[in-house]
This record gives C-alpha cells, structure tokens and sequence, in this order.
C-alpha cells in the first residue's frame, strides 16, 4: 500500500512550465512511480501539469485572469492551505508533507500542531550565505546583483527551517551553507535536482547564431550567475567562435553588456527553444557564483553538451574531466585556460559531452524522485 506525501509549492504562485515551480511538479509527478503516492497543492494550476498527476490549488486561472494576481493571491494561499491542513489531518499523526520554499511560519506552525512530518527542499544556499556571496560581490564588482536578501528574511529561513524535520539538499555548495548555518548533518538529506529527457528530445530547431565554435551561457545575465566574470574572461581567451548568452538581462548588468556588444558575443532573450541552445553549442560556459543546482547544467548534460562551471553549478552531476571542467569564478587565468582547452580540443568536447550525457541518464526525475523517497524513508526509519 502507497503512502500519501502532501508536495506543497507556495513559491512563485503559479506553475509556468519552467524554474522552481517546474522542479516541484516533476518531482511529484516522479512520486507516482515510487511506494508515495502525491498530491501536489499550488496557488494557482494552470494547464501544462504533468498528466495524471493529482493537483489541488486554490484559484483557477480563469479568475486571476479577471481579477489580477495581486487581488487574489493572498486568497489562493489561503485556500491552498487550507485544503494542504484538511489533508494532513485527515491523514492523521505522521502525515508527510513535501514543502518548497514560499510557506509562512504561521502555516508550518499548523502543520506542526498537526503532527506531520515536514521535509523541506532548498533551491538556493542558505539565505545567510547567498546574502553574503552576493553582497561580497557587489562590493567587489561595482555592479548591482538585483538581489532581495534582507536581514529579516535571513532570520525568517532560519526559522522556517528550525521547524521542519528533514532539509533536501541539491547540491554540496548547498550543503555546505546548511551546515555553516548550524544545521545538524543528519537532518541533511544530500540529493540533486534532475531533467525531464522529453522536453529535451529531437534535434535542434534552428541553428545558434555567430560564426565559428559556438558557446552558450544560460541563465538570467546578472553577478549571481557570474555573467559579468563569463564575458570577461571570453573577452580575454580571444577563441574564434561565438558566446551566445541566452536570457534575460538585470537592469545592473545592462551596462555591463552593452560594454560587450561584438561579433563574438551575442545576447538572445530567454526562450522556450532550449533543445536548440544545447544541442546547437559546442559547450557551455556557466561560472555562476551562487545556486542550488541550476537546472540549466542538467538540461545541457541530457543533450550531451559539456559544462565550464564552478563547484557552485556543478549540482552533482558535472565534475572536473567528468561532463565538464569545474574552474573558480574569481580566477580569470584560469577560467581562460579552461576555454581555450576546451574550445581546441575537438576530442576532449566529446569525452566530455559523453559523460555529461551518462551521468544525466541517472538524475531524470524519475530516478531523483526514487531516490528522494529512498532517503527520507531511510531517515524516518532511523527516527
């Protein structure tokens, strides 16, 4: 007999088919297929779920459409809880729910007063460490990060977290901010994040524009992900090719690339083409300062394009000459010498790609789903 887990996604309203909101689906969805049986609570359930997959929400789109999401948001939450609070009691003691981040501590007090048992997922570093990284860099780069970080919220995480059970951890950077935030390790469940092989099927769509090697950066172009360290350091390699940096521009960062503006380097917005991106690129370059596990690393393995990125980004799945070569985002040289290698060595971009693509073939949402259930059942067991 299944188990029935609660996955509650509170953060960003509503699902739109990619990001954060996309992974919680997944992930439940991926449950399916595991001793748990899911039911997945969001805000606002618009069409493009995973088929099959059972949703509660608390408005349809229909009505934040004639109304606006600001009047409705804060009724959708609250309808959303309510029906995550029916469940779990119904459920009884034990009750197990799945939260992503979004949740107010008055609700997890609820949920608490209701016995069940809470696993929290993080898609970032701990709140006291990315504030830090991001603040650190600003100072350093003269460039606005865009970020929202403030003490309260650093205090509000710590709180939130205090109350859950068992932390879900992506990646070891994220790991590491957990246990620098004196999080006990064995409430640390260590996992990653994963890809969906459909959505990356079939050939490219359109060719990548530019001349030459072509070199894809994805990802919103801002100092988290180290956007202005990755046009610095092409600049500075000379390859013969072209960056073709996918995604939207921060405001702080606008300056910083029109400064770029060449025949080497393309800007493209954010599209929902990235099959053509990934498998359009001879590799990608993604020196990101602050993460969970990008998703964006897992979708380039899947399409068997290798990864330049940092320990930050390398989210369990690209190591350093296994996918990818993992350089620091503060070493200019050496993130240089890792382009030049890579862009030279025609037999080292297969080697790579190669096993970029094995190693994704392990961390498909259904596998990452298998195994979260795996490891939470293990840990509550030990309880």
């Amino acid at each position: 007999m299944k188990s029935r887990v609660h996955v509650v996604m509170m953060w960003k309203w509503a699902y739109a088919g990619s990001g954060i909101p996309w992974a919680a689906a997944e992930l439940a969805n991926g449950f399916r297929s595991t001793p748990l049986e899911p039911t997945f609570y969001i805000p606002f359930p618009d069409r493009g779920l995973p088929s099959g997959l059972r949703v509660q929400g608390g408005l349809p789109k229909l009505v934040r459409k004639l109304l606006g999401a600001k009047r409705v948001e804060d009724c959708a939450r609250r309808r959303t809880e309510r029906a995550v609070l029916r469940a779990i009691r119904k459920d009884g003691p034990g009750a197990l729910i799945w939260l992503w981040p979004g949740a107010s501590l008055e609700f997890l007090d609820r949920i608490r007063a209701a016995g069940a048992t809470m696993v929290r997922e993080m898609v970032n570093t701990h709140r006291i460490v990315a504030k830090a990284i991001l603040d650190e860099e600003e100072a350093r780069s003269g460039i606005a990060s865009g970020h929202t970080i403030s003490d309260a919220q650093v205090a509000e995480e710590f709180a939130e977290l205090e109350r859950c059970d068992l932390i879900v951890s992506p990646s070891a950077g994220v790991d590491a901010s957990l246990i620098a935030a004196g999080i006990a390790p064995e409430r640390i469940i260590r996992t990653s994040f994963g890809w969906d092989p459909a959505s990356m099927a079939g050939a490219a769509r359109k060719p990548l524009p530019g001349k030459g090697l072509k070199v894809i950066f994805v990802g919103t172009v801002g100092v988290r992900k180290g956007a202005h360290l990755a046009l610095a350091a092409w600049r500075k390699a000379g390859i013969d090719g072209t960056f073709v940096v996918v995604g939207n521009i921060e405001p702080g960062m606008k300056p910083v690339a029109e400064s770029y503006a060449a025949d080497d380097i393309v800007f493209l917005p954010f599209t929902d083409d990235l099959v053509s991106v990934y498998r359009g690129a001879d590799f990608m370059f993604f020196p990101t300062l602050e993460e969970g596990a990008p998703l964006v690393c897992y979708q380039a393995a899947g399409c068997g394009c290798p990864v330049i990125t940092t320990e930050m980004g390398s989210a369990r799945i690209i190591e350093h000459e296994e996918g990818g070569l993992i350089v620091d985002a503060h070493d200019e040289d050496g993130m240089v010498a890792a382009l030049r290698r890579l862009a030279g060595d025609a037999a080292l971009r297969q080697r790579l790609g190669d096993g970029a693509k094995r190693r994704a073939e392990a961390a498909t949402w259904a596998h990452v789903a298998q195994e979260r259930a795996r490891l939470v059942a293990e840990r509550l067991a030990q309880a």
